[in-house]
Order: C-alpha cells, then structure tokens, then sequence
C-alpha cells in the first residue's frame, strides 16, 4: 500500500489535537488553541517519522510512544499539580479510539492503523463516527465526575451512623455554606436515600424521600417509636427557597478526605445532591 506521508502528517495532527482537545474539555481545565496546534503538528511529524529508521531506537517502540504522549500533554497544558492524572487522561483517550479504528478496520477489511500512525485512505465517515462514538460515550459516562475527581473535589466520607460504620462521597463544594444553627460547623447535605439502609428498622418507613420532604412530619413519626435515634430540624434557605427545614442527625467519629472530627452534623435531602450519581454528599468545610 503506498504511504503519502504529508495525509499521514496532516490526518495524525488532526487527531492528536482533537485528543489534546477533550482531554482538557473532561477534565474541566482551561484550553489554549495555539498550544494545541502546536502539539497537534508536532504528533503529526511524529506519526511521519514512525515510518522511518533512525539509528538503533525505532521511533514506533513504546517507550517512545509514551515519551512523545507525555510530552505533547506538556506543550498543550504545561506543567500542572495534576500533570500524571492529564496523561492518563489522554493515553485513555487515545487508546479507546484506536481500539475503535482498528475494530472498524477489521470489518471494512481494512488496515486504518500501522505502526502508531493513522492511514490514509480512509474513510472520513467511518473516522468521524468512531471518535464520535468514543468521544460521546466518555463524555455522557464521565463528564461530571471525571472532572470532580481529577481536581480532588470529590472526597470519601466515612462515619458512624445509628452505630454502624458506612461510607460515601462527597463534592467539595465551596459554594455550600450551609452552617449548623447551634454550633456555627459546616454542615454534611447527604441524599437522604444514601443513610435509609443503615436506620433502625422501626424508623426506616419514615426516612423516606417522600417523609424527608416533610420534614415536621417525619421527626413527629420518629419520635412516637421510641428507637432512641436523636434528629432534630434545622432551618436553611437556598436559590429559590426563601425558607425552610431539613432533617439533620449527628453522626460521630467523621472523616472526610483526610480531616477528622469526632461529631459533624448531617442534613438529610428529600432529593438527591448530584445529577448523575457521582457523589452523595454536599460538604463546604475543610478536607484535610
């Protein structure tokens, strides 16, 4: 098959830019075009130079490779706190569409795919859709808490609920202010359906979304139990909400991320914190 090395440089560019490109789009940091260019073109000339020998090291070994990657990641973002974790991210990029071209290769009978560097010809239909598929499905999987993790914000709890130990997450949410009215503490907003196993079986079926969105009633039908379970009602207001009343409980022996507390209060929402399920828990206090 012949090779014309300025469609391997220019179809090679292309893609390493778009990969540079949504690595720093799901990871929520800043992108600068010209940077990306820049490393675009340099994947490029280096997808070229695959196809040639130079001395005893071949430029298609894998050490190489892994070289070339983290240094095109250096050029489009610099040297961050969380330069590693951005590798990661573009080695599994880049991984997840190769492994889509080459599958698609294989059922066209086609080899789209030789010695690191994407071929021409091939189809521009075939290749839109792969990093479609690839780019859309990391995107709508993990969108939301790739971008939460990789920038630390999301933290695992762990406490003492009702005497059981269990474990969550939470985001790091500096825009929570949320503030116990008796101690001035931060306060945890947990989706209330996080805590339901751990309860007491009497006062289960009235910790339920639907009670804590009645959060008088709730702690009315508690108390009439006798479990020995301590929650009370805190005032709060929000966007939209000029006033209004959560269920809190205070859960003992606390750590969240690496600061530890022996009693931190925990507000229990009628609905749940995060759209997609990244995290459980809301916290504005500190995390170490």
């Amino acid at each position: 098959m012949v090779v014309y090395l300025d469609s391997v440089f220019l179809l090679n560019g292309l893609l390493d830019g778009l990969l540079l490109y949504f690595t720093g789009y799901l990871t929520g940091i800043e992108r600068k075009m010209i940077r990306i260019v820049v490393a675009g073109g340099i994947g490029g000339g280096y997808a070229v130079s695959t196809f040639f020998q130079f001395g005893f090291i071949s430029t298609a070994c894998l050490p190489v490779k892994v070289g070339m990657g983290v240094i095109l990641v250096w050029i489009a973002y610099g040297q961050r706190r969380r330069f590693w974790q951005l590798n990661l991210v573009f080695f599994g990029l880049s991984c997840v569409l190769a492994g889509v071209v080459l599958a698609a290769g294989f059922f066209v009978r086609t080899d789209f795919y030789q010695s690191g560097a994407y071929l021409l010809p091939i189809r521009f239909d075939l290749l839109a859709a792969s990093a479609i598929c690839c780019f859309g499905a990391i995107y709508f999987c993990f969108k939301g808490g790739f971008r939460h993790r990789l920038s630390g914000e999301i933290v695992p709890v762990s406490c003492e609920i009702a005497g059981k130990e269990m474990s969550f997450t939470a985001l790091r949410d500096t825009g929570n202010t949320l503030c116990d009215d008796l101690t001035g503490a931060p306060v945890l907003v947990t989706d209330g359906r996080v805590l339901q196993p751990f309860w007491p079986h009497e006062v289960k079926p009235y910790l339920t979304s639907e009670y804590l969105a009645k959060p008088e009633t709730a702690i009315e039908s508690i108390g009439l139990t006798n479990s020995g379970i301590s929650l009370r009602l805190m005032p709060y207001r929000s966007v939209g909400t000029v006033a209004g009343l959560l269920l809190v409980y205070t859960a003992k022996h606390v750590k969240i991320g690496t600061y530890q507390v022996e009693k931190v209060t925990i507000a229990l929402s009628p609905t749940p914190v995060s759209e997609h399920g990244e995290y459980d828990a809301l916290w504005g206090g500190p995390v170490k």
